[in-house]
């Protein structure tokens, strides 16, 4: 027979048949917790479950949790302005061996409204730029399988430019970190140009620097998931958009949101 001893035991329903204890106690697992104080057990926007302890040491998504439930937002407008040329020095077609290689370079003008901004709203739904100016450069490797598979490796290094942020009456000289891009993609081309691909892109952040002091953890990183369509309007306009989500990954994302959207939008081209 088994001594007794002075602990507590904690089993399932399925463990625990067959035995016998002087106090045995039932979690209710099912009900929803009531009363005037807050549940210990919060149920995320993603959908995760977590247990919150003392507000002191709540990671950032139950810190959110706890200040905006029950809050919603909604907002768009005017984006940040890019302007993007892009060389192809090998065409994706041109070899039967090697792939095609293209040199990409871009900048970013800040037209847009940054989250920081007065006329930001709450949750900075109505968020549509970094309020800063930004350089990219990246190479693109591609290779045409047949006449309508299309595959694409591509890689970007972006840096902001510093900028001036007006935070709490006093005025703060912010940069950025060095962005790094992996994207990876998969396309179909059907006849008549029209064409659908799935991709993937990870987003890597360096850590920012406020008035020349570096701030240690406040890099980000994002993993998104699209799936993108493009329809052919004449020899010089095309209509493009995708739908995607920032699936929560483990390791593959940090101090960023997470959530789901689509794109639309109007391209010109000239050559």
């Amino acid at each position: 027979m088994e001594i007794a001893r002075d602990e507590v035991r904690v089993m399932t329903v399925h463990g625990a048949k067959g035995l016998e204890a002087p106090v045995v106690i039932l979690a209710d697992t099912m009900t929803p917790p009531q009363g005037p104080r807050p549940p210990r057990v919060l149920q995320l926007a993603a959908g995760a479950v977590v247990w919150a302890g003392r507000k002191a040491e709540d990671v950032p998504s139950v810190a959110t949790y706890r200040a905006d439930t029950g809050l919603s937002d909604f907002g768009g407008g005017l984006g940040d302005i890019n302007l993007s040329a892009r060389w192809d020095f090998i065409e994706a077609a041109e070899s039967r061996k090697l792939p095609g290689f293209a040199l990409l370079l871009g900048v970013t003008f800040p037209t847009g409204r940054p989250a920081d901004a007065p006329s930001a709203s709450a949750r900075a739904a109505n968020a549509t730029g970094i309020g800063a100016f930004q350089l990219t450069g990246g190479v693109a490797l591609e290779k045409i399988f047949g006449s309508h598979l299309l595959v694409d490796l591509t890689g970007l290094v972006s840096q902001r430019l510093p900028r001036t942020v007006e935070s709490g009456g006093q005025t703060i000289q912010e940069t950025l970190g060095l962005q790094l891009f992996a994207i990876a993609a998969v396309g179909w081309i059907f006849d008549g140009g029209i064409g659908v691909a799935l991709s993937g892109t990870f987003t890597g952040e360096l850590d920012a620097v406020l008035d020349g002091v570096r701030v240690p953890q406040s890099g980000r990183s994002l993993t998104i998931l699209s799936v993108s369509g493009g329809l052919p309007l004449g020899d010089s306009w095309r209509l493009q958009g995708s739908l995607f989500d920032q699936p929560q990954l483990s390791g593959l994302g940090a101090n960023q949101p997470i959530g789901a959207g689509l794109t639309f939008a109007v391209l010109r081209t000239w050559s």
